[in-house]
């Protein structure tokens, strides 16, 4: 019955009617494209602060899309891999994290964190955290926000807004959440560890309504 579900939402895509739990499960992307993706609505109009959190796994040894926050300016958190960084893009700053516990084909806990009264943001990956650096000290705002997984910016928003199938995403993606403030390190800890920690209150892993957009399996 799993496999026929699985199929049922490759095939015909699927939007979630009610916050589902998710435990368990994950979102397998097993091809590159400019079109297929998930994506989440949130229901806030303005973040002063932001913390992202999930596990992803993959064989990618090319530049890849995390997550991107659509809205009046798009926030996205890239992989560098070939060049050993992660990046922040909010507005006209992209500030760079040199890192060197890259490992292709395990799964890794990746956690970005921004505050826009500082303007700092971090990145956390299996615990290990980066330098701070300087993003932005606007807040995200706009009517409307949502999330994209599987690419770097919006298939939706049509011609104008460029798409490049060689920064999709490719491989499997679970335990996302995301909250309106700084993690502290033993929240940023305690999600790496699998230990209790206090699910995100703008997006839960156990909570979750979403659209699937094309080749995507929710399994």
């Amino acid at each position: 019955m799993e496999l026929v579900c699985a199929l049922l939402l490759l095939m015909l895509g699927t939007s979630a009617a009610a916050p589902q739990d998710l435990s368990a499960k994950m979102f397998t992307f097993p091809q590159e494209t400019d079109t297929d993706h998930v994506s989440l609505r949130l229901k806030q109009r303005e973040l002063g602060a932001l913390s992202v959190c999930m596990r992803v796994f993959t064989d990618l040894r090319r530049p890849y899309a995390l997550f991107l926050l659509n809205t009046n300016t798009s926030f996205v958190i890239r992989n560098h891999p070939d060049l050993s960084q992660y990046s922040f893009k909010y507005g006209s700053e992209q500030p760079i994290f040199n890192y060197n516990n890259y490992i292709m084909n395990a799964w890794q806990s990746v956690c970005g964190t921004w505050d826009a009264v500082s303007g700092l943001a971090q990145i956390w990956i299996d615990g290990k955290y980066s330098s701070r650096k300087f993003l932005s000290n606007s807040p995200i705002t706009g009517n409307t926000m949502s999330v994209i997984l599987g690419q770097s910016s919006d298939p939706a928003l049509g011609k104008g807004h460029p798409r490049n199938r060689d920064s999709s995403f490719v491989g499997m993606l679970t335990d996302l959440h995301v909250w309106d403030y700084v993690l502290d390190p033993y929240g940023a800890q305690n999600y790496t560890l699998y230990r209790r920690f206090v699910h995100g209150n703008v997006l839960n892993w156990r909570q979750l309504e979403f659209e699937i957009h094309g080749r995507i399996l929710l399994e």
